[in-house]
C-alpha cells in the first residue's frame, strides 16, 4: 500500500512537501439559514456551497453541515483529517402544510416518495435507446443538473435531499476543473452515500482553462469512492496523463463496480502529442480493463489505434471505436464479444503506411483467426450496429453476421473515387438472414445509385421500420414515389409505422415531397398516417408548392 504523502508527491512532483494546515483553517463548514421554510415564490437564501466558515464558528442565524468525511486517501495537499461524526438527526417528512379553501395545490403537500422520485428524475443517467440516434446512447452521459439547486427551494426540500437521496448527489461531472469545484465535489462524494458514482472531468482544449493541480486533488477525492464508481468519463488534456498513471500505478484500490469507461485524450500547441503517450494511455485502460463488472468501453481517444489486448472481450456489451480497422479485424473482434448489444465501428478504411509503422512500434494488436468451420457469426443480443467505412467495400463483414435482435442499423460509407463501391444486396441478405425486427434505419452514402437504394427500401425486412434517414448527394422522384405507395386498403405500402423522416439534398418534381408527406403526416389520432417528424432539405431549392408547404407547417407532431 502507499501512503496519501508518497502518492501526493507522485502526482505532484514539482510541488514538494505541500505547507500544513490548522485544522481550523483546513476544515471548510458548509452554514445553512434555517429560519424559513421558504416556497417556490420566495426560497430561503440558502445553497449547499454558498458560505464558508472556519471550523467551530457557527453563525448566529444558521447551523454549521459538517464537513464531508474522506476516505483513506484524503486530499494530502489540504492535510484534511478523517473527521467522525455522530449519527446525522433525523428529520419528520410527514408534516403536512394546513389546507386552506381555494388555495391550490401546494408542492410541498406532495409524499416524500414522490419528491425523491422527482429529485432522481432530475439528475436521471440518460441510458435509453433513441431511435433516431444511435449513438447517443453509446454515450456516457452525466446530467449537467446542479444538485444544489433543490436546495433553494424550501428547506423541506432540502433535508429530503441531504437525507434521503444519495442519488441526487452521485453524478458528478467537473468541465475546466480549478479550485473553487473542490468544496462541491466533497460534499457529493460525503452524500452519495454507498450509491454508486458517475464522475467525470472535461475541458474545452484551452490551456489556461484546465487547472491540473486542481483536477489531481479532484482526482484524489474521486480515488478514496474508487470502489463505487460505475461510470467514468475523462476528456482531459495530455498533462494530465502524469496524474491518472500515477493513481493506477499507486492504486491500492479497485474499481471493482465500474461498468462504464470512456477516456479521451487531447493536444495542444504548448502540450502537444509525443509518441511516450500511447503507453501511458495504454497502461491507463489496462488498470480500468481489470473491472470485472466492465461492459461498456468508448475506444475512441487518442492513443487507442485498435481493439486493446488486455479489453474483457466476453464480458463487453457497448463498443464504440475510432481508430482504422479492417473487415477481417472487425470480424474477429464481433467472434469474441459473444454478449455485445450495442457498436459503433468507426472507420473500415486501409491503413497507411505510417499507420502500421505505429502500430509495430507501440502497440501491436492480436491476430485473432476466425473459425473457417463455422463462416457465419451468429449475434444473438446485438441490438444496434453502426458502420462507417471508407472506399472499402464492406460487403464481406455483412455477409458473416447474423444478428436477430437488431433494432437499428448505420451504414455510413464514402468514396475517395467520388462512386459508390457499395453491394446493398448483402445488406439485404443480413437482414433477411437475421429475421429481425429492425426499427431504425440511416443510410449515408453521397455516392449511392438510387436503384441500389430502391431495391434496400423494397425489401420486406423493413416493414417494422419507424425511423429511416437516407443522405445522399442527390434524392430523386423514384425514392419520394416509392414513400407514397399504398397498398388497396389504404394503408402505406412500405414502412407503414414510419414516424421519423428524414431526407437530404432532394431534387425532386416540385409538390412530390408535399403530397408524400401530406400522405403520411400524423395530423390526429383518430386518424391515419403514423409520421409525427420529417427533415427534408433541398438540393439547390424548393419549387413552389414545396415552398409553400414546408414553410407554413411544422413537421413535428
Amino acid at each position: 500500500m502507499h501512503s496519501s504523502s508518497n502518492l501526493s508527491l507522485a502526482l505532484y512532483p514539482s510541488l514538494g512537501s505541500p505547507p500544513r494546515l490548522s485544522p481550523a483553517s483546513s476544515s471548510p463548514e458548509y452554514t445553512r439559514n434555517t429560519s424559513d421554510r421558504g416556497d417556490g415564490n420566495n426560497p430561503p437564501p440558502y445553497s449547499l456551497a454558498d458560505k464558508v466558515s472556519p471550523a467551530g464558528e457557527v453563525p448566529s442565524n444558521g447551523i454549521v453541515v459538517p464537513t464531508p468525511i474522506y476516505a483513506t486517501w484524503s486530499n494530502p495537499l489540504l492535510h484534511n483529517p478523517p473527521l467522525h461524526h455522530s449519527t446525522p438527526p433525523t428529520f419528520d417528512f410527514d408534516h403536512e402544510q394546513p389546507s386552506t379553501p381555494n388555495r391550490g395545490f401546494n408542492v410541498l403537500d406532495l409524499p416524500v416518495e414522490i419528491i425523491v422520485q422527482i429529485f432522481e428524475k432530475f439528475v436521471e443517467h440518460d441510458s435509453q435507446p433513441n431511435d433516431d440516434d444511435s449513438r447517443r446512447h453509446l454515450d456516457p452521459h452525466f446530467c449537467p443538473a446542479d444538485p444544489t439547486r433543490i436546495g433553494q427551494i424550501c428547506s423541506h426540500w432540502r433535508m429530503i435531499a441531504l437525507n434521503g437521496c444519495p442519488e441526487l448527489w452521485s453524478k458528478i461531472h467537473i468541465h475546466n476543473p480549478n479550485t473553487s469545484h473542490l468544496p462541491l465535489v466533497r460534499v457529493c462524494i460525503e452524500r452519495s452515500g454507498n450509491y454508486p458514482l458517475d464522475i467525470g472531468i472535461s475541458h474545452d482544449g484551452k490551456d489556461d482553462s484546465f487547472d491540473v493541480e486542481a483536477a489531481g486533488r479532484i482526482l484524489i477525492i474521486f480515488h478514496s469512492r474508487m470502489e463505487y464508481w460505475r461510470d467514468i468519463n475523462f476528456q482531459v488534456p495530455f498533462q494530465f496523463l502524469v496524474v491518472l498513471r500515477a493513481m493506477v500505478k499507486q492504486s491500492d484500490k479497485r474499481p471493482v463496480r465500474l461498468e462504464r469507461a470512456s477516456m479521451g485524450f487531447m493536444g495542444s500547441i504548448r502540450n502537444p502529442y509525443q509518441p511516450k503517450h500511447d503507453s501511458y494511455i495504454d497502461s491507463i485502460w489496462k488498470f480500468f480493463h481489470g473491472s470485472p463488472k466492465l461492459k461498456q468501453v468508448d475506444w475512441r481517444g487518442r492513443g487507442v489505434d485498435g481493439f486493446p489486448t488486455h479489453a474483457p472481450f466476453r464480458q463487453l456489451t457497448h463498443v464504440r471505436t475510432n481508430f482504422t480497422l479492417s473487415v477481417d479485424h472487425v470480424l474477429a473482434f464481433l467472434a469474441a464479444v459473444p454478449r455485445i448489444e450495442e457498436i459503433s465501428i468507426d472507420c473500415i478504411r486501409k491503413k497507411s503506411q505510417a499507420e502500421l509503422e505505429l502500430d509495430n512500434a507501440f502497440l501491436p494488436r492480436p491476430q485473432t483467426e476466425l473459425d473457417p468451420c463455422n463462416p457465419t457469426i451468429s449475434l444473438q443480443r446485438l441490438r444496434v450496429l453502426s458502420v462507417h467505412s471508407l472506399s472499402i467495400r464492406t460487403s464481406s463483414l455483412y455477409s458473416r453476421l447474423t444478428c436477430p435482435a437488431l433494432e437499428s442499423l448505420k451504414v455510413h460509407h464514402n468514396s475517395l473515387t467520388f462512386r459508390s463501391n457499395q453491394d446493398l444486396s448483402q445488406v439485404i441478405g443480413f437482414l433477411q438472414r437475421s429475421d429481425c425486427q429492425l426499427q431504425t434505419l440511416s443510410i449515408k452514402d453521397p455516392h449511392v445509385s438510387d436503384d441500389d437504394l430502391e431495391r434496400l427500401l423494397s425489401s420486406p425486412t423493413l416493414r417494422s421500420l419507424t425511423s429511416l434517414s437516407i443522405q445522399k448527394n442527390v434524392v430523386r422522384d423514384p425514392i419520394a414515389r416509392l414513400l407514397m405507395k399504398k397498398l388497396d386498403h389504404g394503408s402505406h405500402q412500405f414502412f407503414p409505422r414510419l414516424a421519423r423522416l428524414l431526407l437530404s439534398s432532394c431534387a425532386t418534381t416540385d409538390g412530390l415531397l408535399a403530397a408524400m408527406i401530406s400522405s403520411r403526416w400524423r395530423y390526429a389520432p383518430t386518424l391515419p398516417g403514423a409520421l409525427r417528424w420529417a427533415l427534408i432539405t433541398p438540393k439547390k431549392a424548393f419549387g413552389s408548392i414545396d415552398k409553400d408547404f414546408f414553410s407554413t407547417h411544422e413537421l413535428r407532431y
